[in-house]
């Protein structure tokens, strides 16, 4: 379910492009009309993943500055 509900906060963020997004469970979604070069990311953490949903702005550069969210493809 939280799975779902990060993928539904993000289409909503995200609609040019391609952003693949691997959850912390394991799940992965793409986002975006597909143009553009990929990025790909992934979540390692339930809390990282709570904590982006949660509040994005700050949680997002928190998570990534101590390693929870992984840049698999692509730079930010």
């Amino acid at each position: 379910m939280l799975d779902r509900l990060l993928k539904v906060a993000l289409a909503s963020i995200v609609r040019v492009g391609s952003l693949r997004v691997t959850t912390a469970t394991g799940r992965t979604f793409t986002l975006g009309d597909g143009s553009g070069k990929p990025l790909a990311l992934r979540i390692t953490t339930r809390a990282a993943q709570l904590g982006i949903m949660l509040d994005p702005e700050l949680k997002f550069g928190e998570a990534y500055m101590d390693g929870t969210v992984i840049v698999e493809q692509g730079s930010i």
